[in-house]
Formats: structure tokens, C-alpha cells, sequence
């Protein structure tokens, strides 16, 4: 008589034979048709309104967020060219913000090809960062929200736009490679 479920023999040689049996069925139930526990079927990792990134990824601290703001307003950087397509490019030319508190966001200024300058800021909204980009006119401007989780290794990380950085870093590579990034993202 045969069995209600599939397997599939798993061998290295045919010499040997079959090492074992996998049961080819469904996650819900066991291998005798049996409902398994709730705590037994594998699950994808949720999100949820407040942590938009995996829910066993904590989101960045408050006061880990404000030290990555500082870290930025600190740096100062005037830095060029960013590449934001294969024909246009950026240049960050310096911070707008060096005597305001890191709490009220940071300011860059950005010069494009086009000879046009627009205003890059940088906030903290307790989820994620807030990031706009202002032009001479109220048509130019560009806002974009983007959760920041932190890693095992205490990183901030931004996968929506591929960033990360250490927020208490003060390596200028490092933090000058995240605000490119930033860049990229929202000045498109």
C-alpha cells in the first residue's frame, strides 16, 4: 500500500543509496497529515506602520539619530561630482546649517550642472529620515521619508537607498559615502 505523502530519496552515489528521505509536503502539516502547531510553520518577517523595515530590525534610536546629524553638519562637505544619471551630475557645496542645532535638520547646498542651486535637508521625524530638496521654485521641491533601521553591528542602515553608516562615526569617507548616497536618492 502506498503512503498519502511524497519523498524523495537523497543520495550521493547510487552505489551507497539513499542516505535518507525528505518528505516533500505542505508547511501546514505534518508528514501524517496532522495540523502543526501555529509556532512550527515558518513565517516571512512582518512589518508594521511603525518600523517599515523587518520587525526583527530595530529602528535607529533617537540619540543615535541626532549624533549622525551632527556628524553630518560637522563634516562640512564640499565634495564633487555626485552622479545622478550618465549625463547629469551634483556638487555638494558645503553646509548651510554649521550654526543651528543638528535637531532642526541639516542644510547642503547643492550646485547641478545646469548652473542651478538647490537647498538639501536633512531631518529626523522619530522614524526614519526626512529628506527634501528645494529649488528656487515651489515646483523644484522634493521630499522623501526613508526608515532607518540599525544593524547587529550598530550601524544605521537605509536599504530604500542603499545607505549606511556608523551615527557616531568620525570618519569623513564613511560619512561622506552616506551623504552621496542620500543624494542620489533625493535629488534625482
Amino acid at each position: 500500500m502506498r503512503s498519502e505523502t511524497s519523498s524523495v530519496a537523497v543520495s550521493t552515489s547510487n552505489a551507497l543509496g539513499p542516505i535518507g528521505l525528505v518528505p516533500v509536503h505542505s508547511p501546514r502539516f505534518g508528514l501524517n497529515r496532522h495540523p502543526l502547531p501555529a509556532y512550527l510553520i515558518p513565517t516571512p518577517p512582518r512589518s508594521d506602520a511603525l518600523n517599515t523595515l523587518a520587525s526583527s530590525t530595530p529602528l535607529l534610536s533617537a540619540d543615535r539619530a541626532r549624533t549622525l546629524l551632527r556628524r553630518l553638519r560637522d563634516l562640512n562637505l564640499i565634495a564633487g561630482p555626485v552622479a545622478l544619471t550618465r549625463e547629469a551630475f551634483v556638487t555638494i557645496a558645503g553646509c548651510l546649517s554649521l550654526d543651528g542645532p543638528a535637531e532642526a535638520g541639516v542644510r547642503y547646498l547643492l550646485r547641478f550642472v545646469d548652473g542651478s542651486e538647490r537647498t538639501l535637508e536633512i531631518g529626523w521625524n522619530g522614524a526614519g529620515l526626512v529628506m527634501s530638496v528645494h529649488g528656487p521654485g515651489p515646483s523644484d521641491a522634493r521630499t522623501l521619508r526613508v526608515a532607518v533601521g540599525c544593524d547587529s553591528d550598530g550601524r544605521a542602515c537605509a536599504p530604500a537607498i542603499g545607505a549606511r553608516v556608523r551615527p557616531d562615526t568620525t570618519d569623513r569617507r564613511e560619512l561622506e559615502h552616506f551623504l552621496r548616497r542620500v543624494v542620489r536618492a533625493v535629488a534625482r
